[in-house]
């Protein structure tokens, strides 16, 4: 029997992050990251969301923080996707439209608190990954032009050396 990971929401918008036992035999790498994923979130939820954001795709997850990962990833993706971000840098902002608000909704899996997941809740994550996605380029003094790169795979020990959260 192991433990994984689960993130689950409270009524007043507030995530949280649980474990729970389960039959599935799991990877050390998953472990690794679950655990790291715990300690982030146990100090600071918009890096938090930014780690997750940039973490590694292959390794598995719970269905809740897959979900939360592909929401964090769609902002990872974006900043990707910048043109001039060397210039930019902290001053950047990443919008959210409407549009994909509306699918990330679409796209959630059951999970524990999911009758409190919003439109509203989403634009809050995601204002908080916008303050401190400008905060970690702001001391950051190293070039950005892997993370504006469409093509270059965004590594998350660039992401953590940009980002020293």
């Amino acid at each position: 029997m192991s433990l994984e990971l689960h993130a689950l929401l409270m009524p007043d918008g507030d995530i949280q992050l649980e474990w729970a036992t389960s039959e599935e035999r799991i990877s050390k790498s998953r472990q690794l990251l679950e655990k790291e994923i715990f300690r982030r979130f146990s100090e600071e939820k918009a890096s938090a969301f930014l780690f997750l954001g940039f973490s590694e795709k292959s390794v598995p997850l719970s269905d809740s923080l897959i979900f939360w990962r592909s929401f964090a990833g769609l902002f990872a993706r974006k900043i990707g996707l910048t043109p001039d971000l060397e210039q930019i840098r902290q001053d950047l902002y990443i919008p959210l439209s409407a549009e994909e608000s509306t699918a990330v909704l679409d796209a959630a899996p059951l999970m524990r608190g999911g009758e409190y997941l919003s439109t509203g809740l989403l634009e809050n994550i995601w204002r908080g990954m916008n303050s401190s996605f400008a905060e970690g380029i702001r001391k950051y003094k190293g070039l950005l032009q892997n993370l504006s790169n469409p093509t270059a795979r965004i590594s998350i020990s660039l992401a953590a050396s940009i980002f020293t959260w």
